[in-house]
């Protein structure tokens, strides 16, 4: 089983949509490991979408990628840390 990555910059998400992906990741810039903010439920994780942000924009960049990919909000699949919207450091 092969799986598609798609790396793509916070900035860059303008034409994107969550029904494309099975995955989304928010990581630091040129790294590979990060916080999973979608998965979508009952699927193998084949088409993975992993944002870049850097330190200074991790601030409300849960809730940006959200908005961005699926801006009806009715995609279930998102995961939310202890409510916050934040991403981690």
């Amino acid at each position: 089983m092969t799986s598609t990555r798609v790396r793509i910059r916070l900035a860059d998400l303008a034409d994107l949509r969550i029904a494309s992906f099975d995955l989304v990741l928010v990581t630091p810039p040129a790294s590979e490991v990060g916080l999973v903010i979608f998965h979508r439920e009952g699927t193998v994780a084949r088409r993975i979408l992993q944002v870049e942000v850097p330190q200074a924009a991790r601030a409300g960049a849960r809730a940006l990628i959200q908005r961005a990919l699926d801006p009806d909000g009715g995609t279930p699949g998102w995961i939310f840390v202890a409510g916050s919207t934040r991403i981690p450091d």
